[in-house]
């Protein structure tokens, strides 16, 4: 859970109060170093000592402080944040909306603060979805600011965020659903299959920028590797243009692999670290197009 900050919009909640102690703690309740983020812990006067009438969620959230007497405790708040160096707590979102996938701990709302901090961005949220039976997606619905273009987020967030963190779908929308209380209707916002935005794989290339710079070696190479995924993804059995590798189950050994093959079939040499960016038959078209 204590992931390196990647920018985005967080909230300053200040400094504990006196004989209260904030702590930032990780999954083993250690604390983490400043500028990390981890769930807020509090300790000292003030504290309650249980829910009333719910054992198991006093003993998950109430424990024994471990730097106080006999008795006394600690709450784990379920908020996550930050540290600053100057001893100020930055709130980054709720630990309830962290999830797991494919093997990582994402923080929803460390990626929905991202996309919300981008320039090109009015208002965003971030979600999860089944795009296909039993595969969960992180899905990111957007409001643009005038003038930008979706594009100009698609190119950014792989600077700011994470692989495993990066949405697989970003659907834009007028505007967000929101309840009678001016928040956003997480349960109103649409799938990709019945979404009334614009609907875009999230690391897709643009097409107005592959047209005329590829020439012939566009549609080949992206049919090649469109192939290649299917061949070295034994549970795909078709590939769109924006499909990313690892999302649909790769690793890095079949994908150097595929890269390899790549170079064979067309002479086109990719560089790997880029290629590992660019991960979808449209972005390794667009990467080869650079090369030629």
């Amino acid at each position: 859970m204590s992931e390196p900050l990647r920018g985005g919009r967080r909230a300053d909640i200040g400094t504990a109060f006196d004989e209260t102690r904030v702590d930032v703690v990780d999954d083993e309740l250690s604390c983490v170093d400043s500028g990390r983020v981890g769930e807020i812990r509090v300790g000292g006067h003030g504290i309650a000592r249980a829910y009333l009438g719910r054992p198991r969620q006093t003993a998950a959230r109430f424990r024994p402080d471990p730097n106080g007497t006999s008795g006394e405790r600690v709450y784990l708040t379920g908020d996550l944040g930050v540290r600053r160096p100057e001893g100020h707590f930055e709130f980054v979102g709720r630990r309830d909306a962290q999830i797991k996938l494919r093997g990582f701990r994402i923080e929803l709302g460390e990626v929905e603060a991202t996309i919300a901090a981008h320039p090109a961005v009015c208002t965003a949220a971030v979600g999860v979805r089944q795009l296909e039976p039993g595969s969960d997606s992180i899905i990111g619905w957007v409001t643009l600011a005038a003038g930008s273009r979706l594009q100009d987020l698609q190119r950014d967030l792989p600077d700011k965020l994470p692989r495993h963190m990066l949405p697989n779908r970003l659907i834009v929308l007028e505007t967000l659903p929101t309840t009678a209380h001016g928040k956003i209707d997480r349960a109103r916002l649409p799938t990709p299959t019945d979404s009334p935005g614009h609907d875009h794989p999230a690391e897709a290339a643009d097409p107005s920028d592959r047209s005329g710079r590829l020439g012939d070696l566009s549609g080949d190479l992206e049919d090649i590797v469109r192939e290649l995924f299917v061949e070295n993804l034994p549970a795909v059995d078709a590939v769109r243009p924006g499909d990313d590798f690892f999302s649909l189950g790769g690793d890095s050994i079949k994908f150097t692999r595929l890269i390899s093959t790549v170079a064979k079939r067309t002479g086109v040499r990719l560089p790997l670290r880029d290629a590992f960016e660019a991960a979808t038959p449209a972005g390794l078209a667009a990467l080869a197009g650079g090369r030629t």
